[in-house]
């Protein structure tokens, strides 16, 4: 992660946006009242959704039984998509 003072990325803004879209960099902006990171919007969204995931602690604890089962070797027959939404036909 890169580290710039409030004066750098002032003068640095394009350049910092273009890394944090383009290259994916995290920067963060320190200033006297404290420090930001500046992250594009794609990034953003998926640490929203992994922090979803972790909240949910029954879809947790199925994707660390999924890591545990592949560690070991096993695969798991998954369901087509017809078994998946057999309850919504008519």
């Amino acid at each position: 992660m890169k580290l710039v003072s409030i004066k750098d990325a002032r003068k640095q803004f394009k350049e910092i946006i273009h890394r944090a879209l383009k290259d994916n960099e995290e920067v963060m902006i320190s200033s006297d009242q404290g420090n930001l990171i500046l992250i594009s919007q794609d990034d953003w969204e998926q640490m929203q959704e992994s922090l979803k995931l972790l909240k949910d602690k029954t879809a947790l604890k199925s994707l660390l039984e999924g890591h545990k089962t592949r560690e070991m070797g096993k695969m798991v027959q998954g369901k087509t998509v017809s078994e998946v939404f057999s309850d919504l036909d008519d």
